[in-house]
């Protein structure tokens, strides 16, 4: 029999006591809710997923010329530049940011009546009704007719052509010169097709280092400032030569820069066919006197031949005169000026074709000007230039435009003007060059910097800065005048246009454009 004191007997009774309080090893049962909270997961998921397609439909909607369902019904305000974006609220546009405006009574009451081809009609290319309301809306506009032989002028504008007025004046939407619809017809400002506004911030304006400039009204008198070269006169040139074969045995004039007069002997030549040609005419001669009754000799022939063979008259009589051939004829020289090439020296056999002398008569000067195209338009003959070479400082030549050439040089893409100027004390010699200073005629034109047109050959246009917008608006770009262009309509005197990365500007448009539809 155990004893209840004894601690032995204690820990055997626990150590043979059953098992029925330890943990069983096994698959433990979920707590409760854990159902529920899946359910909610999975719910709240697909509620963000529907969230995030209509969010994505309903700006892609606009991009791709859709209109939602029942929004036509219940659009009161749309883009004047895309009629295909709609709101029931005021607003800005998403493609090109223009504040969104309200669609006309009779439009709307129409666009109600037919809401289910809404969509349809406003992305459809076709779709015109938004300039026909602002033709309506425009004071002097009149019906988008074709003007017959006897209507009057009519005027449009460059950027939405069915606008029409019978008068001069400015857009009701985009506030353009209205430009005649004969100078639209013929392509004189088309408008660009691949571009649209740019709308961008202050800093992003100050991180490209946009610039802008003042379209300016000034004297279209300003001095064009071209690069000349002094040439000499084509009429003051000529050339010696001699009609026969034959040896120089005398050289007069053996350097060049020499002035020589007209008349004056350069050289000597002995030629055998004109010292046979001397005997002949003696032999005629001679022929006469001892043939008595024989009457006039027969040395007209003879003399004849001296004369084509480049002898003269007086060298001619001296020979019959003195019996006996010349050895050597004079070459003179036929102008007077200076000996500017010489090819020959003391015993050089010399030929008919070879050019023995070039003399130049240089009391009269060309100085020639290499005119950009852009340039050439405003110059006319008889503006009168003034001429600067480095070579002769604070001399002024003053001259007047006597020839413009009617060809183009394709090498430099330049047009050569000419001016001539009298030189009597040579002090304008071929080959100085120099700048030409010419003014026009003194009337007003409206400029614009060089930078600021964007030319892509089918179109010519400038950015012109509304706000922290930038619109592309065409133009008809004149002469060039310094470092700006005439502009002949398109833009006014006092509006601000972009004149310092216009390419970045010009890229911008375009990326907006494409992604508007890629007209």
């Amino acid at each position: 029999m155990s004893d209840p004191n004894d601690p032995n007997d204690a820990d055997r009774a626990e150590i043979e006591a059953p098992e029925t309080d330890r943990f069983e090893e096994g698959d433990e049962a979920p707590p409760r809710g854990v159902r529920s909270m899946a359910l909610v997961r999975w719910g709240l998921l697909a509620a963000m997923v529907l969230a995030a397609a209509l969010s994505v439909y309903s700006y892609a909607a606009p991009l791709l010329g859709q209109t939602p369902a029942g929004a036509a019904s219940r659009a009161r305000y749309r883009c004047p530049m895309h009629p295909q974006i709609v709101s029931d609220q005021p607003g800005d546009c998403p493609i090109c940011h223009m504040s969104l405006e309200a669609i006309p009574a009779d439009q709307l009451a129409g666009s109600q009546g037919a809401a289910p081809s809404t969509s349809a009609s406003a992305s459809s290319p076709a779709a015109t009704s938004l300039p026909a309301a602002h033709a309506h809306d425009h004071p002097h506009a009149g019906p988008a007719v074709a003007p017959d032989a006897g209507a009057p002028e009519l005027w449009t504008c460059p950027m939405d052509p069915d606008v029409k007025s019978s008068t001069p004046g400015s857009c009701p939407k985009c506030k353009m010169d209205l430009v005649t619809a004969a100078s639209l017809a013929h392509g004189a400002m088309a408008a660009p097709t691949d571009v649209a506004p740019v709308t961008l911030s202050l800093d992003r304006v100050q991180a490209i280092g946009v610039r802008t400039a003042l379209v300016l009204r000034s004297p279209a008198g300003e001095a064009l400032r071209v690069v000349a070269m002094v040439e000499a006169p084509e009429t003051g040139r000529a050339e010696v030569h001699t009609r026969a074969p034959g040896f120089l045995e005398q050289v007069r004039v053996n350097q060049t820069g020499v002035k020589v007069k007209a008349g004056e002997v350069l050289a000597a030549i002995y030629s055998p066919e004109v010292f046979q040609a001397e005997q002949e005419l003696l032999t005629m001669s001679g022929w006469s006197k001892s043939t008595p009754g024989a009457g006039k000799p027969p040395i007209d022939q003879a003399r004849k031949r001296l004369e084509l063979l480049g002898v003269g008259g007086p060298t001619i009589d001296r020979i019959a005169a003195g019996g006996a051939p010349a050895r050597t004829i004079g070459l003179v020289s036929p102008i007077s000026g200076y000996v500017v090439k010489k090819s020959v020296v003391l015993g050089s056999f010399v030929t008919p074709e070879l050019a023995l002398y070039e003399i130049a008569d240089l009391a009269h000067v060309y100085v020639v000007a290499s005119v950009y195209p852009s340039q050439v338009a405003g110059i006319r003959i008889g503006d009168v230039g003034v001429f600067h070479t480095p070579s002769l400082e604070g001399s002024r030549f003053e001259m007047k435009v006597d020839l413009v050439y009617p060809e183009h040089d394709l090498a430099t893409h330049t047009t050569r003007v000419r001016f001539q100027v009298k030189n009597d004390d040579l002090a304008l010699r071929p080959g100085q060059y120099g700048t030409i200073e010419l003014r026009g005629a003194s009337t007003d034109v409206v400029t614009v910097p060089l930078d600021a047109v964007v030319d892509t050959g089918r179109s010519q246009y400038v950015f012109v800065v509304d706000g922290d917008r930038y619109v592309p608006t065409p133009v008809l770009l004149g002469e060039q005048v310094g470092e700006r262009f005439v502009v002949k309509g398109g833009v006014m005197a006092g509006q601000r246009v972009v004149s310092g990365a216009t390419f970045l500007i010009d890229a911008e448009s375009r990326l907006g454009a494409s992604l508007a539809g890629g007209r």
